[in-house]
């Protein structure tokens, strides 16, 4: 299959929902399945990473490990309109 998680908390952040999606990756890809994250960009922090498409996003200033997606990018929704998912899991706030 072809599984795609949306999520406002990945890579470089270190928490327990970048830790789930990154295992629950890991596990699916083992099992044969392709996983696409699309994932806030965090500037120079970010580093580049097959099958993960970044969103621009802002920072929240109460937490500044959390950042606010600008969730319309439209090179991005070209993207996933092409890969035709089978699952689509949202681990969004």
């Amino acid at each position: 299959m072809k599984i795609l998680f949306v999520t406002d908390q990945y890579k470089p952040a270190v928490n327990g929902i970048v830790t789930h999606i990154l295992l629950l990756r890991e596990e699916l890809k083992r099992l044969g399945h392709t996983v696409w994250i699309v994932a806030p960009d965090f500037g120079s922090k970010t580093e580049p990473e097959e099958h993960v498409l970044r969103l621009p996003s802002v920072v929240f200033p109460p937490r500044p490990v959390d950042r606010f997606t600008i969730p319309y990018n439209k090179k991005v929704e070209k993207q996933l309109e092409e890969l035709h998912f089978d699952v689509v899991h949202n681990q969004l706030f």
